[in-house]
């Protein structure tokens, strides 16, 4: 028999396999030499462990990632005959909520339509154009809407350093394509939510490369740019890059 506690089983948490229970056939002399332990995720085998005598008990099994999955256990017997009875457990293990945290440096040019300066003689002065180096803290939702592509809601807070008066929020919502290392997407950007002379409403790309083998640690930069200046990107975009933490993140 095959047994799994405690349940719910909690990806990438350690959980007890109990395969002692397995016996060799009726009539066969000897014992249980070794037993294989499969894991599958939508019928294809993620995971491999063997596990040999006396040792049938693994207190430290981990599944990395949530949802359906399937343990299965073959038994070969000390004379090398492996059992055709197949014995299996089916586990829904729980995963974390699809978070992350980042942190980001770079650099804006936007223009500011509001005047920014009024010259000595008192006449109104003209928007301009200024260019910043910034930097901006983001946390974030990545629910899986398929098998390669994921969703991404995300509010963050950018800080100028060279205008303190336009920090200010920002907001973003994305659709990924998941790669085996990473991720490219885009979607829409609300940039600078409290600062009317520069909030806009714009293209958002980015892209993100795996730092650790689990995906928990990632290399991330995005680009963005507001719809009503597409034809002066030269004085209006924003780019940034920086690290990204997803605690429950498994590959």
């Amino acid at each position: 028999g095959l047994t799994a506690s405690p349940q719910p089983v909690k990806a990438g948490k350690p959980f007890t396999l109990d395969v002692s229970g397995s016996q060799v056939a009726p009539g066969v002399t000897g014992g249980i030499a070794s037993v294989q332990v499969e894991v599958l995720r939508e019928g294809e085998v993620v995971d491999t462990v063997n596990m040999t005598a006396p040792n049938f008990v693994n207190n430290a099994f981990v599944i990395e990632k949530g949802g359906p999955h399937t343990v299965r256990a073959v038994v070969t017997d000390e004379a090398g005959q492996v059992s055709s009875n197949v014995c299996q457990a089916d586990l829904d293990v729980q995963g974390g909520p699809p978070i992350f945290f980042g942190g980001y440096f770079g650099k804006e040019r936007l223009v500011h339509d509001h005047p920014v300066a009024t010259p000595a003689d008192g006449s109104i002065g003209i928007p301009a154009t200024i260019c910043a180096p910034h930097m901006g803290i983001a946390a974030g939702f990545q629910p899986k809407i398929g098998e390669n592509a994921e969703a991404e809601l995300a509010v963050g807070y950018k800080i100028n350093f060279e205008d303190g008066a336009h920090s200010s929020l920002f907001a973003d919502a994305a659709a990924n394509y998941l790669l085996g290392c990473g991720f490219i997407g885009g979607g829409l950007t609300f940039w600078d939510i409290f600062e009317d002379d520069t909030r806009f409403v714009g293209l958002l790309l980015q892209a993100g490369f795996d730092l650790s083998d689990d995906g928990k640690w990632q290399l991330v930069g995005q680009a963005r740019a507001p719809f009503s200046e597409f034809d002066d990107l030269d004085n209006n975009y924003q780019f940034w890059g920086g690290i990204r933490f997803r605690p429950n993140s498994w590959k």
